[in-house]
């Protein structure tokens, strides 16, 4: 199983693999499907995996021009992540 995840988080790779820190990237994005959004069993549910790996890395490095409406999308999860950190030091 382990064998499987790891191929899919290397065929996954190209997505930041130009970034800086790359591999921390998505190590990062790994641990939080682990952590935010796995919920057991995950015993052969790969494509999920991959599909959530993906969707994580692109939305780290978008792979298209966006326009403006597609950019309101990015804003949202930046509030959303704001939020969180606020909530989260208040705690």
């Amino acid at each position: 199983m382990t064998e499987k995840f790891y191929e899919i988080a290397l065929k996954n790779y190209y997505k930041v693999e130009e970034l800086t820190n790359s591999e921390k990237i998505l190590y990062s994005a790994i641990s939080y499907i682990d952590k935010a959004i796995a919920c057991p069993p995950l015993r052969g549910q790969y494509e999920w995996f991959d599909d959530s790996l993906f969707a994580l890395l692109e939305l780290c490095n978008p792979n298209a021009r966006l326009t403006q409406k597609e950019l309101k999308f990015l804003e949202h999860i930046e509030i959303g992540i704001a939020k969180y950190r606020a909530d989260e030091v208040q705690d």
